[in-house]
């Protein structure tokens, strides 16, 4: 639902179905002046003194509906409302003014209030009130939050009848109404409607997907296919993940020819979690070549899916295949309200100091920033038991008792026990997706806090590795490995991630990133610059609470010691 492009390889656009012509006052003309003014103003921040002497110049030009207006794009909520309260009547109860105050309203996050507003609004539709579908849209996410998907399927029903016309700048021409319709189906449980959707919104309606291509190899395909899982029945060590995901995408091919669909399923999904990690977390990689993977694995998952019926798993693997998850983008909202939109509001004086220029440059707030970089769901899209297993491992629960007493070297060996005890029942089992998750997911977490408790008891033995004890390849990102080896330190990391990708480091990778520095500072008997990383997560917004745990515990430690220390068995008495 952002403005923003969701074609997957091939997207069928939109259907554009010409409405009627609104009735505008005759003085409205066009919005695509140019306004430096407003654009400054929009984009001023605290502090920015000739900013703010533009921007009080500016607002002095508006009427009480222009500044109504300006204040819900500038995401300024409560000055919005308080304007739209003042605002005369009748133009207070136009639709104009309720589609303004439901938008603001739901950009605070307060779906359910903002929902009774959109649909006075949507009343009201006529006359000069003529939104076009971004109005649709955002009442859409708003029926979405609040999980009401059957109203949500009605707008987008009725959005499809609105035109995305050149009032519209940047992307809010590409919106792909197909997508939020396939996604709502999935979030209303009807699978076989969704996964259908999603099909027709590629090209040839998804045949490239070989859903009706035979399971079973030939015979000559099953005697490779024999021939190969004799020659690679075990997966090498110290195989990249890339290297990994390509060597469970051929022994699930291999499976499959020869009709072992489970073993193939298991296969392919840990091609699949292992692609999702990796694509998620690494930093710099292959990650055009891991995609090529986990694309082959996902359309495999879908053959196979498909002819057990299983319509709920179909929709979960063909979409990595769009470039922005569609649940994701189904509960996310505009960027801004075009002045054409809400034109009842809007003065002569408003229409001419106004820029459509302006829309294209306003930004979201950081709160709704933030909002957007979360992994909005409503349910969990992925396999994965990595919850379930650490909240029933006594191993670990042990541990973090241990650690909020004080008792490092005890947590330390707690730790260590439940990492010999996964590893080893990962020999036995390999195929297991508990150990898999323990490989793929969490398993360097348990390694960086064994590590940190290991060098606060006083064990000098102690690796700053995250090899496994039989030589196995664990997944880390690569924002950690390269903070524990201190090849960055967190605040260089997060400058070059901003650098390179245009947006903060999320909350919680920057977190874990600053406790591996810190455990490596540790190494190095620096107390201070580790206290220094031990406040900064404890400072941040929540983050998992063992990592909150583990910080406290571990400035806490810091705090009973000098700032360096000649000896690590200064360090075996606990606080």
């Amino acid at each position: 639902m952002i403005r923003r492009l969701l074609f997957p390889l091939a997207i069928v656009g939109p259907l554009l179905i010409a409405a009627g012509i609104g009735l505008t006052p005759a003085w409205c003309g066009e919005t695509s002046k140019s306004s430096t003014d407003e654009i400054v103003a929009l984009k001023a921040k605290p502090g920015d003194v000739n900013a703010a002497s533009v921007r009080v110049r500016y607002l002095k030009k508006l009427s009480q509906g222009g500044r109504a207006y300006f204040y819900v794009n500038a995401r300024e909520s409560k000055l919005a409302l308080r304007e739209l309260s003042k605002l005369p009547m009748p133009m207070r109860e136009s639709g104009s003014a309720l589609y303004l105050k439901a938008f603001c309203l739901a950009s605070v996050h307060k779906f359910a209030e903002a929902v009774p507003f959109y649909e006075q609004a949507r009343k009201k539709i006529g006359g000069s009130f003529r939104p076009g579908n971004a109005f649709y849209e955002d009442y859409v996410v708003a029926l979405t939050r609040t999980k009401k998907y059957s109203e949500a399927l009605k707008m987008v029903s009725l959005a499809r009848k609105v035109p995305v016309d050149g009032r519209y700048k940047g992307d809010c021409g590409y919106i792909s109404i197909g997508v939020d319709e396939a996604a709502l189906l999935e979030l209303s449980g009807r699978y076989e409607e969704a996964f259908k959707a999603y099909l027709a919104l590629f090209r040839d309606k998804g045949t490239q997907f070989g859903l009706n291509i035979p399971l079973l190899g030939s015979q000559e395909e099953q005697q490779a296919a024999t021939a190969w899982l004799k020659k690679n029945h075990s997966m090498p060590n110290n195989l990249t993940e890339v290297q990994q995901a390509a060597y469970f995408v051929k022994r699930g091919n291999a499976n499959l020819s020869l009709g072992k669909n489970e073993d193939a399923t298991a296969d392919f999904n840990k091609a699949r979690i292992l692609g999702d990690d990796y694509l998620t977390n690494k930093y710099i990689g292959d990650k055009v070549g891991m995609r090529k993977i986990r694309e082959q694995a996902c359309t495999n998952l879908m053959r196979l899916y498909y002819s057990r019926k299983d319509f709920a798993k179909c929709c979960e693997n063909i979409r990595p295949f769009f470039g922005n998850e569609p649940i994701e983008e189904c509960g996310l909202g505009s960027y801004n309200v075009c002045l054409q939109d809400v034109i009842e509001v809007a003065a002569p004086q408003d229409v001419s100091s106004h820029s459509t220029e302006a829309e294209s440059v306003i930004l979201s707030s950081p709160q709704e920033r933030a909002e957007m970089e979360s992994k909005w769901t409503h349910h969990q899209k992925l396999p994965t038991m990595s919850k379930s297993v650490l909240e029933r491992s006594d191993g670990l629960a042990k541990a973090r008792n241990l650690v909020s007493r004080g008792d490092f070297t005890g947590a330390y060996n707690a730790l260590l026990r439940y990492e010999s005890a996964a590893e080893s029942n990962g020999r036995g089992n390999p195929k297991s997706d508990e150990f898999y998750l323990y490989k793929s997911k969490f398993g360097w977490k348990i390694k960086l806090q064994r590590m940190a408790c290991g060098l606060v008891s006083g064990n000098t033995d102690v690796s700053l590795s995250f090899a496994s004890r039989d030589g196995a390849f664990i997944t880390v990102p690569s924002t950690i490995e390269q903070c524990l080896v201190e090849r960055l330190t967190p605040d260089e990391l997060k400058f070059a991630w901003r650098k390179k990708f245009g947006r903060d480091m999320d909350n919680e990778r920057l977190c874990w990133s600053r406790f591996a520095f810190a455990v490596s500072r540790m190494r190095k008997q620096d107390l201070k610059t580790a206290r220094q990383q031990f406040d900064a997560i404890l400072a941040a917004p929540p983050t998992p609470d063992d990592l909150q745990l583990f910080a406290k515990a571990m400035k806490g430690f810091a705090l009973t010691r000098n700032t360096s220390m000649r000896s690590f068995g200064d360090w075996r008495k606990p606080f």
